[in-house]
């Protein structure tokens, strides 16, 4: 088995970084795998469950959503600043981002893994992570399986209290980093939610979607 690390830039020219896991024989369906708040690729049991995941015949592909706040190779929040300018909008554009390049043949993503993919997408989502991987099904009718693990029921679970000081402070303060740091999430994220109403109501999509459910809690 092999761990490739690849970067992709997205349509707000930030940067995903990912890693891809999997046995060069035969042909396997790609396990996405969508990190939760505050989360990363290299988050508690993530890279296991993605080298097991291979191990068993799947072309895993973890990533750190270009906002949340990793570097690389970290395991902790070093860039709080990005961390803060985190929405749902911008997780749901790095999750079609890989999907897009996956399908285009002049991608390195494509180039790298079509010799071994079956053409088939599943998606593994954890806590709000499982969130964005149903309205990335709901957006990609081709996608035929998803798995949520301990899955939020919506997005924006602030009380009205909380609501309130975070919109006249514009800044709502979740812990600290290492260093000291604090992190914060910006208005910013109540905004988009706000913006996209409805369409962002993971109630609403699931009832939707085509794709086999499985949820874990």
């Amino acid at each position: 088995m092999i761990c490739t690390a690849f970067e992709l830039i997205n349509t707000h020219n930030a940067v995903i970084h990912g890693d891809i896991r999997m046995q060069q024989h035969g042909k396997s369906p790609i396990i996405l795998i969508l990190h939760g708040f505050r989360g990363s690729k290299n988050w508690g049991f993530f890279p296991y469950m993605a080298e097991t995941l291979a191990e068993h015949g799947a072309i895993t592909i973890t990533w750190n959503m270009s906002l949340n706040g990793y570097s690389a190779q970290s395991l902790f929040i070093d860039k709080p600043e990005d961390f803060a300018r985190n929405t749902i909008s911008e997780e749901l554009l790095d999750t079609q981002c890989i999907i897009d390049a996956l399908y285009d043949s002049t991608s390195s993503l494509y180039s790298m893994l079509s010799p071994y993919w079956n053409h088939k997408i599943y998606l593994i989502g954890h806590s709000r992570g499982a969130g964005i991987a149903i309205l990335t099904a709901e957006k990609n009718p081709s996608i035929e399986k998803i798995c949520l693990w301990n899955p939020i029921s919506r997005f924006g679970r602030f009380s009205e209290r909380q609501k309130h000081t975070w919109k006249e402070n514009g800044i709502f303060q979740v812990d600290e980093t290492a260093e000291g740091m604090p992190i914060m999430m910006n208005y910013t994220y109540m905004e988009d939610l706000e913006f996209h109403g409805e369409q962002y109501s993971l109630i609403r999509s699931i009832r939707t979607l085509n794709a086999r459910t499985f949820i874990l809690h």
